[in-house]
């Protein structure tokens, strides 16, 4: 296991303190008793919020990845966030694969690490100007899966840890530098899904040419 999945597993599966029980993670926020044992306040009782939000962020990112890559085995989403996410980014993922066909058959990506390197740079060259908004953390995700099936069509057996690390990087990036702006916007639930979920695919052209301003950055790689 490489040292980034080891040091991502760590973070989400710290140690529960003793009495503690999941469904206290829920009343963290409200500073309330544990649900199933008043003596212990939430706050001492649940996993860390934290890292709450690291697990529902990694379980939306391998989903979106797992539906990018058309996965057999994957089944309806499982929340209303995972849902958007799966039909409009992944729908603006496709329409710029298209425009910028001619730039992405140069490019070779051999290996996770290949992947994260670009990624990032790229990542810190489209958020260099100090703004963000939910389009540009769409983005985000369309350039995982991006990254991911480019992976896929050059060869790359991709097994379940080094799909795990791609979901790992992706989450680390938006943890460390877009938490606090998604909380501040009212989050996956009252930010996220207010923007698109009632917004169709004909309503996101200035989101599409974002995508491949963004996706052109790729040229200062190849």
């Amino acid at each position: 296991m490489s040292q980034l999945a080891q040091q991502m597993k760590n973070q989400l599966h710290p140690p529960i303190l003793p009495g503690a029980c999941l469904q206290c993670i829920s009343d963290t926020q409200n500073n309330s008793k544990c649900s199933t044992n008043e003596e212990i306040p939430a706050s001492a009782c649940a996993l860390p919020l934290l890292t709450v939000k690291k697990t529902k962020l990694v379980s939306l990112t391998q989903d979106y990845l797992q539906y990018v890559l058309q996965e057999s085995h994957l089944g309806p989403a499982q929340t209303r966030v995972a849902h958007v996410l799966r039909s409009i980014a992944s729908s603006l993922q496709d329409q710029t694969e298209e425009a910028l066909r001619p730039l992405l058959d140069r490019i070779d990506i051999t290996s996770v690490a290949v992947a994260k390197r670009i990624f990032n740079g790229v990542m810190e060259e489209k958020f260099a100007d100090g703004n963000t908004n939910w389009g540009r953390i769409m983005t985000i995700f369309t350039f995982g899966g991006l990254l991911t099936k480019k992976l896929q069509e050059h060869g790359v057996q991709l097994t379940a840890e080094e799909k795990e690390q791609i979901s790992y990087f992706i989450t680390e990036y938006i943890i460390n530098h877009k938490a606090e702006w998604i909380d501040a916007n009212g989050g996956w639930e009252n930010g996220f899904l207010t923007k698109f979920e009632r917004r169709s695919l004909l309503s996101f052209s200035k989101i599409t040419a974002l995508f491949i301003a963004v996706f052109s950055l790729l040229r200062e790689y190849y």
